[in-house]
């Protein structure tokens, strides 16, 4: 049996869907601009998610994955501004010997927070997401085959980034320890 979660519309997903939609495409505008920002892999990563979340407002497909994929996975994403920030203007971390510890604890912060979330929870949830579009598509109770497609398609790429992430999240803690 399909669970009704794959077409459940919600006010709330749906503004997360909104939201999420024009943060990529400002992140988008900013990778672009921004030296050292402009890697494909962003790039790749700010236009697959505001595919997604426009795909999942308008059509109200996956509404109750955005929940986690679009704004739980997020979370991360609060530390990393911090350590960008520092990175974009390191004169900030001369300013005082606070900026510092508030630069290494959002390091750690970073790393904790996108294992848990963009690692193990993330595996979690895309196993359940798997699961339920595979039914939606041998039940054949789908709006668009290619919208479920899509959405496999890009969960696969998105997943594929977080390992990638991770590895220079590795990478980094491991130069740090040495």
């Amino acid at each position: 049996e399909t669970p009704a979660r794959c077409y459940t519309r919600t006010a709330a997903a749906s503004r997360i869907c909104e939201v999420h939609f024009a943060y990529q495409i400002i992140n988008l505008v900013i990778s672009i601009k921004l030296e050292g920002l402009s890697q494909p892999e962003m790039i790749g990563h700010h236009v697959m998610a505001a595919a997604l979340a426009l795909e999942a407002r308008r059509a109200g497909l996956f509404q109750w994955y955005s929940l986690y994929f679009l704004a739980v996975s997020e979370i991360s994403t609060i530390p990393l501004c911090i350590m960008a920030w520092f990175e974009q203007f390191p004169r900030f971390l001369e300013l005082h010997w606070a900026m510092r510890i508030i630069d290494t604890v959002s390091q750690f912060t970073f790393a904790g927070l996108f294992v848990f979330f963009r690692i193990f929870a993330w595996a979690y949830l895309s196993k359940d997401f798997w699961l339920d579009s595979i039914a939606l598509i041998r039940q054949k109770r789908h709006h668009s085959l290619p919208a479920i497609l899509m959405f496999q398609s890009v969960n696969v790429l998105l997943s594929v980034l977080q390992l990638y992430w991770l590895s220079l999240i590795v990478e980094g803690a491991l130069k740090l320890g040495s």
